[in-house]
């Protein structure tokens, strides 16, 4: 056989003549026997610890199929973390994320329609700025948390003692 070096190599891994598994756990927990969302959480953050530092990181839902104690107690904290190395973009529609990750820039979009109408009825209308922007923060508790008023509903319905 007529070939160079790098050819012989790669013909020695391929999939035919070398398999190769891998062994994942998370805190004890064989990945096989995780939930999806958790699964996806690990996988996440096996991007996050070997993918490139150098690059932002763009991460579409990440809360999908995870609880809101996994969130905040794993996800949140991770991106916590993460962010001072890099940065990340996150597209979400859990307000633990944007607020318990201390984002810095919040992009609300809002489609319009008779309940949500745009300025000149455009179709898609954004607006950006910091949780300290009393819009931003207006929008963000309308959108994520349903509103003020769903929002002290909880507070109040829970009625946590101090």
């Amino acid at each position: 056989m007529n070939c160079n070096l790098h050819t012989f190599l790669s013909s020695l891994t391929s999939d035919n003549l070398v398999k190769k598994d891998f062994l994942i756990s998370y805190e004890g927990q064989d990945f096989k026997t995780m939930s999806e969302g958790k699964q996806a959480f690990v996988l996440l953050l096996i991007k996050l610890q070997f993918g490139d530092k150098d690059c932002p990181l763009l991460i579409d839902q990440p809360e999908d199929n995870l609880d809101n104690r996994s969130i905040v107690s794993d996800l949140v904290d991770y991106i916590k973390k993460e962010k001072l190395k890099r940065q990340i973009f996150i597209v979400t529609h859990n307000a633990n994320i944007v607020v318990g990750a201390y984002s810095e820039n919040v992009i609300v979009a809002n489609e319009h329609d008779e309940n949500a109408p745009n300025p000149e009825e455009v179709q898609f209308y954004y607006k950006n700025g910091g949780l300290e922007d009393i819009d931003i923060k207006t929008e963000v508790c309308e959108i994520l948390e349903g509103g003020q008023g769903a929002f002290k509903f909880r507070v109040n319905r829970y009625n946590f003692k101090s």
